[in-house]
C-alpha cells in the first residue's frame, strides 16, 4: 500500500504543480499552459511524455491527472478520443504527434460489460468493434483487458487496443471545450 499511496501522492503533487502553470496562462486562441495545439481548428493536447517530471500512470491514475487539472481550471479535459472526421479528431497531425512521442499511450474509452461495448467517457460516443482503428485482432473482450491504448503505430496509422487497465503508460489529456472559449 505504500508505494501504491506514494506513487498517487506523487501524481497528484505533479498535478497540483502543472495546474499552477496552467491556471497563470490565460487563453488567447491558442493553447493553455503547458498543452499543444495540433490542427487548425485550435484544439488542445498535453502529453505526458513531453513531461519528465509526470510518471507513467495507470488509466485510472491518468484521467484523475487530467480531470483534476479539469477541475481546477474550469475546462472540460479528459483523456484523448482518437477519431477520424471530429474537428478535434485531426487524425493525421495527432498521428504524427503520437508517434514523434513513443509508443503505449492511454486514451479515454473503456469497455462497458453490461452494454458490451466500447465507449468514449468524454462523449459517450461508441467505438464499433469493427472500426479500422483497432489493431489486428482486438479488441479482445471478456479478458478483463477493459481500457484502450494506442500503440502509436505507424508514422500514418495509430492502432487501438484493449489491455489490463493496472499498466503504466503515457497518456494524452484532451481539452474538449476550446473551441467554445
Amino acid at each position: 500500500h505504500s508505494s501504491v499511496t506514494m506513487g498517487i501522492t506523487a501524481n497528484f503533487c505533479a498535478a497540483i504543480l502543472f495546474t499552477a502553470v496552467l491556471a497563470a496562462t490565460s487563453v488567447h486562441g491558442t493553447c493553455p499552459g503547458e498543452f499543444v495545439q495540433i490542427g487548425a481548428a485550435g484544439c488542445c493536447y498535453y502529453f505526458s511524455s513531453d513531461h519528465h517530471n509526470v510518471p507513467t500512470l495507470t488509466k485510472a491514475a491518468s484521467q484523475q491527472f487530467c480531470q483534476h487539472i479539469s477541475t481546477t481550471n474550469s475546462m472540460n479535459i479528459d483523456l484523448y478520443e482518437l477519431s477520424i472526421g471530429s474537428p478535434c479528431g485531426n487524425y493525421q497531425e495527432l498521428t504524427a504527434a503520437l508517434y514523434t512521442r513513443g509508443r503505449h499511450t492511454w486514451l479515454g474509452a473503456n469497455y462497458n460489460a453490461t452494454g458490451e461495448s466500447w465507449v468514449w467517457q468524454n462523449s459517450g460516443k461508441k467505438l464499433a468493434p469493427t472500426s479500422i482503428l483497432w489493431k489486428s485482432g482486438f479488441p479482445k473482450d471478456g479478458t478483463g483487458e477493459d481500457c484502450l491504448a494506442t500503440d502509436g503505430g505507424i508514422p500514418r496509422r495509430p492502432y487501438v487496443y484493449n489491455l489490463v487497465c493496472m499498466y503504466q503508460l503515457n497518456f494524452v489529456c484532451q481539452i474538449f471545450n476550446i473551441l467554445s472559449k
